[in-house]
């Protein structure tokens, strides 16, 4: 060991070499101390073992080390301070796996000294392989390298093992590089104003977590929306940047998941974003993003993209994914020009959200994932192209879906075995047409509240028997009752129905049932059709033939998952606006089921017809003549209207008759025998029916 002060080096030649210098005599003592042999030696100087040779002559004095401008820095000495010079002797098992490099420019010359310019990866690797052969990688190492027209410096910021098949993670402060190492560089702040490195290797990133699996993202139903998101989004991103420029694509940079709600797009955002190998997501609520001052909204939507902004600006294309959820979009981005608020803050905050996505100075390293239930509320610009161009709608769960979900929010009570072995979840997923995910949840925490509930008596409440609710186990019975309590949003409206038919059904007459075996033969048709996704029929006829409880019956008997009655009596109080508001969302809400039928009860109420005048609201009836001929949007989706009308002649004259496909007309109650057939199911007095028929 030796205490030595520093001094510079004989000529800046030295310099490339990485390492330090002594005196012959110095180093002889050093090397007889370690009992080391050979021209160069390795020695310890604070946490760093570096490369030591000796120096002929009287360049260097017995008091002193010679050693470079950069490596004094490096080390953290003067030429005041004397240092402890230890040798050495290294193990030669520590080989590098991986390294990584930060790269600094010292100095330019020829066509790099005025502009920006282009570095390969490559270039920089065999240049480094060169000038470092031999030698110890230390943590935050520094090597200079002299390149024909410009000098760096090249800090080594990270480095990884090879791993041993005895232990998987090793840990060391420094290591030897081998042919198979791998090498990563990126430029410092200052340097990627002028260098940019390319990097041209063959090398997938890992932009998921290891060892992760889909199954444990804890969604159901959801296969085919995730397998559409990930080769959209997040493919591309698996690449190396050389592959991605000839082919001359970019990354996607925004998504938005639209659709009921309860159906799990927040979910979906977050589970993605933890599935990711990337920092922690921001999460935005829509409405937070405006500030009572002026100019703070716009500040506030900058500031989300500022973390994302300072990595790219450091890394470059090797900087980190940045996730950012937008929830409840349709606060922020709502069309320019749709509200009259007279500070333009709308406006500004959607222009400032363009520029950041894809402005002049875009970013590359960000993933914008928006959510809504209004998609319709959103700035046409946002959802072009190059901004958030996937449009994934996240609709209610099918069969398979439902039972995925089912299995999920039940396996922690399955796999503590509570849950009873009757507990059928195919004959739940049956019963549970049109649920959105969050409404089968409900479906069976309400189930564990029975279970927990069982044997209490509510006048008489003591203390809990806990150990035998430990191992209560939730039965069928527990989920039938649940499913009793909860109706889907999505649904059959029963109450609306059943008023319709609580006096009953009776079917009277040959003619009466070939029409009711009409209406069932088209529900049929609809149902089975590969072509047609659209099917409506008009029921007229004069007041107390039955329309209504009619249509009702047919309802009920389509067995379609969504069934809703439009009639006049929901809209008292209503203004013009609020019920072709109404309207609207009952047919856009159709639109999202796989099969849905919608009754117009009296539809010259529905317009507000009234004959003197006559006079009735065009924009209603505008409004109903484009929904009952409107196909729903996707292809898989199904719509059977049904509409009722007691003065069919009118509105022929309005056109509304002729937007539906098949008209019927109910008879009225004419015939004896029909009406003997009636009153037998009211009255046992077969006699007496009769003659009130006759009569």
């Amino acid at each position: 060991m030796a205490m030595l002060k520093s001094t510079g080096l004989p000529s800046n030649e030295f310099a490339f070499k990485n390492m330090i210098y002594l005196s012959s005599e110095v180093y002889s003592q050093l090397q007889a101390h370690g009992g080391i042999k050979g021209d160069s030696m390795d020695v310890k100087i604070k946490h760093f073992i570096i490369k030591a040779e000796p120096i002929e002559g009287s360049k260097i004095d017995d008091e002193h080390f010679g050693i470079s401008g950069p490596y004094r820095e490096m080390l953290g000495v003067s030429k005041m301070d004397e240092v402890l010079i230890e040798p050495i002797v290294v193990k030669q098992n520590k080989l590098l796996s991986h390294v990584d490099f930060t790269v600094d420019i010292l100095s330019t010359s020829g066509d790099k000294k005025s502009g920006a310019f282009d570095v390969k990866e490559s270039d920089l690797e065999k240049l480094l392989r060169k000038n470092t052969k031999g030698l110890i990688f230390n943590k935050h190492q520094i090597f200079l390298l002299n390149d024909s027209d410009m000098i760096l410096k090249v800090t080594v910021t990270k480095i990884q093992l090879v791993e041993s098949g005895e232990k998987k993670s090793r840990s060391s402060s420094y290591g030897f590089v081998e042919g198979e190492t791998e090498m990563g560089f990126k430029c410092s702040i200052q340097a990627s104003q002028v260098m940019k490195i390319k990097s041209d290797k063959l090398k997938e990133k890992e932009i998921f977590k290891k060892n992760f699996n889909f199954q444990d993202m804890g969604i159901g139903g959801l296969d085919t929306e995730f397998e559409e998101i990930f080769r959209r989004a997040f493919n591309s991103r698996r690449y190396p940047q050389v592959i991605l420029e000839k082919y001359g694509i970019k990354h996607v940079k925004g998504m938005l998941l639209y659709g009921p709600p309860g159906t799990g797009k927040t979910l979906i955002a977050r589970q993605i974003a933890y599935a990711l190998e990337c920092d922690e997501p921001k999460i935005i609520n829509g409405p937070e993003i405006f500030d009572k001052y002026v100019g703070g909204s716009e500040e506030k939507m900058r500031e989300v993209f500022k973390e994302a902004e300072e990595d790219q600006r450091q890394n470059g294309d090797e900087s980190k994914l940045h996730i950012i959820i937008f929830d409840e979009i349709d606060a922020v981005c709502r069309p320019r020009g749709s509200t009259n608020s007279g500070t333009g803050v709308h406006e500004s905050v959607v222009n400032q959200f363009l520029a950041k996505l894809d402005g002049v100075e875009a970013l590359d390293n960000i993933l914008v994932i928006g959510m809504t239930n209004r998609k319709d509320m959103i700035d046409e610009a946002v959802l072009r192209p190059g901004r958030l161009e996937i449009h994934k709608e996240i609709g209610l769960p099918d069969f398979k879906g439902r039972l995925q979900i089912f299995e999920i929010h039940t396996r922690q009570t399955k796999e503590n075995g509570l849950l009873d072995k009757d507990v059928d979840f195919d004959y739940m997923a049956e019963c549970t047409k049109n649920y959105t995910g969050a409404e089968i949840m409900a479906v069976c925490r309400n189930a564990v509240q029975y279970t927990l509930f069982r044997d209490i008596d509510v006048k008489k409440i003591g203390k809990l028997d806990l150990k035998s609710i430990m191992n209560r186990k939730v039965t069928m019975q527990d989920f039938k009752m649940s499913l009793e309590e909860i109706t889907p949003q999505f649904g059959i409206d029963h109450s609306g129905f059943e008023n319709r038919l609580s006096a009953g059904f009776i079917k009277y007459g040959d003619k009466f049932n070939v029409l009711h075996d009409d209406c069932r033969a088209l529900i049929e048709n609809l149902k089975t059709s590969e072509t047609t996704s659209m099917l409506s029929v008009c029921l007229s006829g004069e007041k107390g033939t039955g329309k209504t409880a009619f249509a009702a019956k047919v309802a009920m008997e389509s067995e379609f998952p969504f069934v809703k009655m439009i009639t006049a009596e929901d809209f008292v109080g209503y203004t013009e606006s609020g019920k072709l508001s109404k309207i609207t969302k009952i047919f856009d809400d159709a639109y999202k089921s796989p099969l849905s039928l919608i009754v117009l009860d009296d539809l010259e109420r529905l317009i507000e017809f009234i004959h003197v005048g006559p006079r009735f609201s065009n924009h209603l009836l505008q409004a109903l003549l484009v929904l009952i001929k409107k196909k729903p949007p996707h292809r898989d989706r199904k719509l059977f209207v049904l509409g009722t009308t007691s003065i069919k002649s009118i509105l022929e004259g309005l056109d509304l008759i002729d937007c539906f496909n098949v008209n019927i007309t109910l008879p009225m109650l004419r015939e004896t025998d029909d009406i003997c057939e009636v009153l037998d199911t009211i009255s046992s007095d077969k006699q007496a029916n009769k003659e009130i028929s006759e009569n």
